[in-house]
């Protein structure tokens, strides 16, 4: 058995086997996965979806936006983000000056003020080799995400063109301007168009 998860609290119990996988309420029209609760998302796992909104969620997409574009001042430890082309940081704590390359200090940087040319040992190399990571991980998420989400803006657009069909539907059928069977092609088109892109947006986690 299951609830629904829309505005209407109603109970749906699975008759047969195997355990259905889409429920349309009938009260609220929601369409909904009855094995975990959430918009329906086939082709998607129901795993696979609980794992793409905890992602969506938490604050680990912020945490590696952090690694990916902070440094800690070599002074004081602040967290400082660099917001120019420019290698030369000043600390807004303590007002140490180094450099974002290497985190030396900027004096003995003399005339090297856009390139680092100072040989960097393991330690940084290793540091560098893991905000690499972060920020490939960061891109990778935005890439998926941008396009989830249009794909969600997409369907309720679909869902506002549908109801503005079904609306002048009707006014051409009261206007005696054919019947339902001449217009319902209009009606199928938009669901086929619901469909695709409802499959396309579980497709995304893939």
């Amino acid at each position: 058995m299951t609830i629904c998860p829309g505005i209407c609290d109603r109970v749906f119990e699975a008759i047969d086997k195997p355990i259905p996988g889409k429920v349309e309420c009938e009260l609220c029209g929601l369409k909904f996965c009855f094995q975990c609760s959430l918009s329906y998302h086939a082709p998607a796992s129901c795993d696979i979806m609980r794992n793409w909104f905890k992602k969506c969620r938490d604050d680990s997409e912020t945490a590696n936006y952090i690694s990916a574009n902070t440094k800690d001042c070599p002074k004081c430890k602040v967290c400082i983000e660099k917001n120019g082309g420019c290698n030369h940081m000043s600390c807004f704590s303590c007002n140490h000056h180094f450099c974002w390359m290497c985190l030396g200090d900027w004096k003995t940087h003399e005339n090297n003020y856009y390139e680092c040319s100072k040989y960097r040992g393991q330690p940084q190399s290793q540091l560098e080799t893991i905000q690499s990571r972060a920020r490939e991980a960061l891109k990778k998420y935005l890439h998926y995400f941008e396009r989830w989400d249009n794909h969600q803006r997409s369907l309720k657009l679909e869902e506002q063109t549908r109801a503005k069909l079904l609306e002048k539907i009707e006014q051409n059928i009261n206007a005696q301007n054919g019947t339902y069977i001449d217009w319902q092609y209009l009606e199928k088109a938009a669901d086929s168009l619901a469909k695709v892109s409802s499959f396309l947006l579980n497709c995304i986690h893939y």
